[in-house]
């Protein structure tokens, strides 16, 4: 298979596979948001703030935290113990009636 048709073919896979986004975005088809997409430092006062390097849609280029907000905004992300990380909807979830059907048990 030729560089540009293997990456083509595998592409769709990695996007579909690739595990959840780390900041908690609200939609599994939103882009992952890597760490060169913002950075953080401290202000004279102590306070934490989350630079992004393209403004939101409405202007938004910082974000600013004390330690205590933005920990327990890290910990909202995490999820509870024995909860899934991945739900399914349609016939794929769990109480379908014709989950059989699709699914070999």
């Amino acid at each position: 298979m030729n560089r540009a048709k293997r990456t083509r073919t595998t592409t769709p896979t990695a996007y579909f596979c690739r595990p959840q986004s780390p900041a908690g975005l609200p939609s599994a088809f939103a882009p992952v948001r890597r760490s060169a997409d913002y950075s953080v430092h401290r202000r004279e006062d102590g306070l934490l703030v989350l630079t992004l390097r393209k403004p939101y849609a409405n202007g938004t280029t910082d974000f600013i935290f004390s330690e205590v907000e933005l920990a327990q905004r890290l910990a909202a992300l995490v999820p509870p113990k024995g909860k899934n990380g991945i739900s399914y909807h349609g016939v794929f979830g769990s109480r379908h009636r014709h989950r059989n059907e699709v699914i070999p048990c």
